[in-house]
């Protein structure tokens, strides 16, 4: 660990009294900071095996060490940027780390996000999340090829009696393609504050430091060293990537446990969620939207999943991003495939747009956009401004303010339709209670059982409330990456969160979380039937390397098993099956038919429906691979044409007469093998199909042979005349077999 301190520091601030790597920061750090230092002495020597040596493991994974003087972008982080008000220019990007990652647009639009929109105007510092668009065509122009990058700040507002409105606002934002919420909201608590208290030296330091972490690996748990501190993440696993199974397998199950630095019941179920299929599973749901709230989340979800776009405005930055990674989070294993952003302001680039699609109709207004396709969008502000500008926006969930904000207010707040312009004011009053203003009342009724189940919290009054402050104190020398925990030494909430959290909240969290996935899988479960007839593997029901497709062929086409989606027959199909059992609560009767009806037309239903589809080919391609593997040339044959492996195995025996099927499926299974021979690049795999090859064409009758394998055997006659005899199939007829006494019926 002295190597690692050492290499990623020494170029900060030398130490003064010569003494070693470790206590370089002393005198400059937080008392937090001093304190970690304290304990990575000690551990440096008395190393501890299950953390040290686990963090060792991950750096050299990195392989070569980056150097210092010339911080790089890499895959994990795109930069460090220092966002400074400035009175005459505004926000603006004063230092960025690595000066070249971003364009002067893009360094714009993220100087534009940095800084509270709204502010209390007390001296502290926050934590929030933003995520910025980076191509430059408008937003209506690029459906498919829109970007973005994450950004986490490190926000302080500190007194200054040199500038002339008496405080100065600075940020330190953290920008990356992961969304890793946890982690990076966790390097900037732990990195950000050092920055402010070292200066601009420390930013290289970062960069480089995270440069050197080792490829993400979804499903492993990671110790990620950076600036003198350990983070402890679990890498989530993503519905992102469109080519690849992403459900952690049985295996990779089994080598997840749990960290040494787990020290809570929080900590545990936070963690926990991070094994989860999906985007932000970690975060928790009750925590994030209070008792008010959180029984309100059965009619968002419905909304979400009918691809319904919902606006959240919050009294902070921090509880506004928070609210927006829950919701995304909600559909899990379903993935959202809409845009979101955790927090939005009128300086976005896409303000005008999308104030032309959910403003109020004005004379003489632009409406060249209005109407026009866009995605389902969840947004969050902080600013009352935007219950105006975005009058006309479907969706819209007030989180209260101040003393009867979503944690303090016991109410049930349930959605409603009705006064809609009496209501928008409401929420921008102070001290404003929360609301649920809908569009359309949803259909789907909240589960009373699982409301019980949830468990009383303490009074968030009693709680040191710090409204997004970080707090910086923190015994541990590897740091969980979890959205929020509970100290239990200071009763409170690190900030993480904003808001306070128990190890009620935690259960309460957990509890939720497994019913809401548990709701999607039920929910979706109608549709797995259009993707052939499919069993998992072992107790814990995972697929991945366990994924097995009943009735595929080693050398079937995969296209037998994608069928078109017929909507009729679909809807019929689920109503002669009854009601799915997570829709099964009083008052349901037969309104959950109207849910599948929405979602399909919904701007969600295709893509998803298209990528299963693609996951569904790939695992049928791999089940053939290994069905061919598997299979000897011979039993192929006798499955193919056992009539015929039969009469050549008599040598002039039994029947005369092979039935047509028998030939037409020789006929076919030779031609799949040709060309998938052609295609084929892995040589084991290879010489097992040129042995099936060999087996089919030498029982085929001479005059069914296609024309074009003809020629192929032609050409590959000297690869034909290597297969070794021994492997040649027993079904391989005799020449003294008489053929033309044959009779295809």
């Amino acid at each position: 660990m002295s190597e690692i301190v050492s290499e990623t520091a020494a170029n900060v601030v030398p130490a003064a009294d010569g003494s070693d790597d470790l206590g370089m920061f002393a005198g400059l750090l937080s008392p937090r900071d001093r304190e970690l230092k304290e304990t990575l002495r000690n551990s440096a020597a008395s190393p501890d095996p299950n953390v040290l040596a686990s963090t060792t493991t991950d750096v050299s994974a990195a392989g070569s060490t980056v150097n210092l003087s010339t911080p790089q972008s890499s895959t994990w982080l795109r930069a460090v940027a220092i966002v400074d008000f400035d009175v005459k220019q505004g926000q603006k990007v004063s230092v960025m780390v690595p000066d070249d990652a971003c364009t002067t647009e893009v360094k714009k639009r993220v100087a534009l996000l940095s800084l509270p929109d709204s502010y209390s105007g007390h001296a502290g510092n926050m934590l929030f999340s933003f995520r910025v668009r980076t191509n430059p065509e408008l937003y209506t122009q690029t459906a498919e090829k829109r970007s973005y990058l994450f950004g986490h700040a490190f926000f302080s507002r500190e007194r200054d009696s040199t500038v002339s409105r008496g405080f100065r606002q600075r940020s330190v934002v953290f920008l990356t393609e992961k969304p890793y919420a946890a982690l990076y909201r966790t390097l900037a608590d732990v990195t950000g504050p050092l920055f402010f208290e070292i200066g601009e030296e420390v930013l290289k330091t970062i960069v480089c430091d995270v440069g050197n972490w080792p490829a993400a690996s979804p499903g492993r748990k990671m110790s990620l060293p950076v600036a003198g501190a350990v983070l402890s993440y679990r890498i989530p696993f993503l519905h992102w990537d469109q080519n690849k199974l992403l459900e952690p397998t049985i295996k990779q199950r089994a080598a997840m446990t749990m960290s040494p630095a787990v020290k809570s019941i929080y900590d545990v179920f936070s963690i926990s969620g991070q094994d989860y299929n999906g985007l932000f599973q970690s975060i928790g749901l009750y925590s994030t939207f209070g008792p008010s709230l959180a029984p309100s989340l059965w009619q968002i979800w419905e909304l979400l999943m009918c691809g319904e776009s919902l606006m959240v405005y919050a009294p902070t930055p921090d509880l506004c991003s928070r609210s927006v990674f829950s919701l995304v989070s909600l559909l899990g294993p379903f993935p959202f495939s809409g845009d979101f952003r955790p927090y939005f302001t009128i300086y976005d680039s896409d303000f005008e747009t999308l104030a032309d699609l959910f403003g109020a109709n004005k004379p003489g207004a632009p409406s060249a956009t209005r109407g026009a396709l866009i995605p389902p969008l969840i947004i969050g502000v902080t600013n009352p401004f935007f219950l105006k500008s975005f009058e006309k926006f479907p969706n819209i969930l007030s989180l209260g303010d101040g003393p009867n904000d979503v944690h303090t207010f016991k109410k049930w707040v349930k959605p409603t339709t009705s006064g809609r312009s009496k209501i928008l004011q409401q929420m921008s009053e102070s001290s404003a209670k929360p609301y649920f203003l809908v569009s359309k009342m949803p259909v789907l009724v909240s589960n009373s059982e699982v409301l019980r189940q949830l468990l009383p919290v303490p009074s968030h009054s009693m709680i040191n409330h710090k409204d997004g402050e970080v707090d910086r104190e923190s015994n541990s020398a590897s740091i969980p990456c979890v959205f929020e925990r509970w100290d239990e030494k200071s009763n409170a909430c690190d900030g993480k969160a904003g808001i306070g959290a128990s190890p009620q909240d935690a259960i309460n969290n957990a509890l939720l979380r497994q019913h809401f996935r548990a709701l999607t899988e039920q929910f979706l479960r109608p549709f797995e039937q259009l993707f052939g007839v499919t069993a998992k593997g072992g107790s814990e029901g995972t697929s991945g390397e366990n994924f097995v497709v009943l009735g595929v062929g080693p050398y079937m086409s995969e296209n037998l098993y994608l069928v078109k989606f017929d909507r009729q027959s679909f809807m019929k199909r689920i109503k002669s099956n009854g009601m799915p059992r997570g829709f099964q609560v009083f008052g349901m009767k037969s309104k959950w038919v109207s849910i599948y009806d929405r979602f399909i037309d919904s701007p969600s239903f295709a893509p998803w429906f298209r990528h299963k589809q693609r996951v569904h080919r790939m695992q049928i391609v791999d089940s053939m691979k290994q069905l061919r593997m598997d299979t000897r040339a011979k039993d192929l044959v006798k499955s193919l044409a056992p009539t015929l492996y039969d009469m050549v195995r008599a040598q002039n025996g039994g029947k005369k007469s092979v039935p047509k099927r028998e030939i037409d499926s020789l006929v076919h299974t030779l031609l799949i093998i040709k060309n998938e021979i052609e295609s084929e690049e892995d040589k084991v795999l290879l010489h097992k199909m040129w042995e099936h090859y060999l087996a089919v064409n030498a029982i085929l009758p001479d005059r069914f042979a296609p024309p074009e394998c003809i020629q192929f055997s032609k050409q590959h006659a000297a690869t034909l005349a290597q297969l070794s005899p021994k492997r040649a199939p027993k079904a391989a007829p005799s020449k003294d077999v008489p053929r033309r006494r044959l009779e295809v019926v």
